[in-house]
């Protein structure tokens, strides 16, 4: 138990001690029982008031390191499904590669901030080794390119 918890459990039983037993014995203190009593009260709900305030603070820490704890995991996971999607990528299987290209811009949709220039620079230097390349050169009258064999 901690020692605020202790603290607040002892001023509780003095408190209740004071309110029935302690004050209302002497005739002096009579007059004042009342007033005691309620003061007595007063500081116990300022302490648990204190008590509910820590208590909302720490939970708050704790959710915070929960959020930070999944955007940790889900960075992973995202990182994991670049990874395996770039891996279908260099698959021999055409059926397995559109998979990965599917993927890939899946991944840069939903995820724009994080994977989209990502993943395009990707899909584009897949399909620059993958295509196949011709030289172009650009005519004398500059209308039209034409293929050099």
């Amino acid at each position: 138990m901690c020692n605020i918890c202790k603290l607040f459990i002892l001023f509780i039983v003095i408190g209740l001690f004071i309110l029935f037993f302690g004050l209302g014995l002497l005739d002096v203190w009579r007059i004042h029982h009342e007033a005691m009593r309620n003061m007595v009260l007063s500081l116990g709900s300022v302490i648990a008031m204190s008590l509910v305030a820590w208590r909302a603070m720490a939970a708050d820490k704790a959710n915070d390191i929960t959020n930070k704890n999944i955007a940790i995991a889900e960075s992973g996971q995202l990182a994991d499904r670049f990874v395996k999607a770039s891996e279908m990528l260099g698959s021999n299987n055409n059926l397995v590669k559109l998979a990965g290209i599917h993927t890939l811009a899946e991944l840069g949709c939903s995820h724009f901030n994080d994977y989209a220039q990502l993943c395009s620079d990707m899909i584009c230097s897949f399909i620059h080794h993958e295509a196949p390349y011709k030289v172009y050169s650009v005519s004398v009258d500059r209308e039209r390119a034409v293929p050099q064999n």
